[in-house]
């Protein structure tokens, strides 16, 4: 009779052939006949849910470069001494500017975008 020692490396070769026949095998599965409408029939209705409304790249972009112009309108207007500084050039191209903003916001609401 052998000891435990001899055994147990046998046992280890022997276990592990036993794996990997097992994990080597491919189980039988089989799916019953309309099964899968069997389950949505036990799912509850669900309501309708009601669509977000869409968000527009283009819209938001468009709001942040209207904020950012007039921030840099409020921080220019201290700055103008007269109508023929830089400052107030900058102040009116910047007006300008956010009033292209505005009309192609309206014109984005307009269009249903």
């Amino acid at each position: 009779m052998k000891n435990r020692e001899q055994l147990a490396p046998e046992m280890e070769v022997a276990m592990q052939t036993e794996l990997d026949r097992a994990l080597s095998r491919q189980p039988a599965v089989t799916v019953p006949a309309g099964f899968a409408a069997r389950v949505v029939a036990t799912l509850p209705q669900r309501g309708r849910v009601a669509a977000r409304p869409r968000s527009s790249v283009a819209r938001s972009a468009a709001i942040v470069a209207a904020l950012v112009l007039a921030v840099a309108m409020f921080v220019l207007a201290p700055h103008v001494a007269t109508a023929r500084s830089l400052a107030f050039a900058a102040e009116m191209l910047l007006l300008v500017q956010l009033a292209g903003v505005g009309y192609g916001l309206v014109q984005m609401n307009d269009r249903g975008l």
